[in-house]
């Protein structure tokens, strides 16, 4: 599912749904809008635009420190802006032990979790696997976000008509960071997600401030 409907992209880019299904379906409007709201999420490192439950997602930490009290262990959650953590888990063998959650000490933009005060568990190996439910993501589409994925939604779907002479579906993916798919013949091959049109390029400026710090 998209982050912006196709009556939000309608008044994002100044015109009418009339005007859009005109010329194309709202099925392929849909599928566009998708399939970008997805590349912005990638854009954004992980960064959710809605509100989503993890279940016990798996990481794999390292000790830090020697001395027994000051063992560490340091993880980095895929998804953000954190808003609970419900369970963290450290398993052995085959057993999970659940945590305590009360003096957790995580930050919610990046993700990190700071296991410091299991340090004298911590001690015993050198290498955890850690699991850990949680909630992520913004509870509403940040204005910004939306108008980003109009930006780019329009940028894919005129580059559509252009290479395709009015068939939709030539563009088959858009540059995301540095990995860039082969798309449509004589694209331009600049910018960080899109196309390097003045539409991607003004998505970027709105998108920058969403991508996460610290990302591993």
């Amino acid at each position: 599912m998209g982050y912006i409907t196709i009556s939000e992209y309608a008044i994002l880019i100044n015109t009418t749904v009339a005007a859009i299904t005109a010329n194309h379906s709202s099925t392929y409007v849909d599928g566009v809008i998708g399939r970008v709201s997805d590349m912005v999420e990638t854009y954004c490192l992980g960064t959710l635009f809605e509100s989503t439950v993890m279940t016990d997602e798996r990481h794999t930490a390292y000790v830090r420190g020697r001395r027994p009290q000051a063992a560490k262990l340091l993880i980095q959650l895929n998804h953000t802006p954190v808003t609970e953590v419900s369970t963290v888990e450290y398993r052995v063998g085959n057993t999970d032990t659940t945590m305590s959650t009360t003096n957790l000490d995580y930050d919610p933009i990046s993700g990190i979790i700071n296991l410091w005060w299991y340090g004298p568990i911590w001690r015993t190996q050198e290498q955890w696997t850690i699991l850990v439910s949680y909630t992520a993501g913004y509870t509403t589409v940040p204005d910004n976000v939306k108008e980003a994925v109009a930006l780019l939604t329009r940028e894919w779907i005129d580059a559509d008509d252009r290479v395709g002479g009015g068939t939709a579906g030539i563009i088959s993916e858009y540059r995301i960071g540095n990995y860039m798919e082969k798309y449509a013949p004589g694209s331009v091959e600049r910018g960080n997600i899109g196309l390097g049109t003045v539409d991607s390029l003004r998505a970027q400026d709105l998108l920058r401030k969403y991508r996460r710090p610290g990302v591993r």
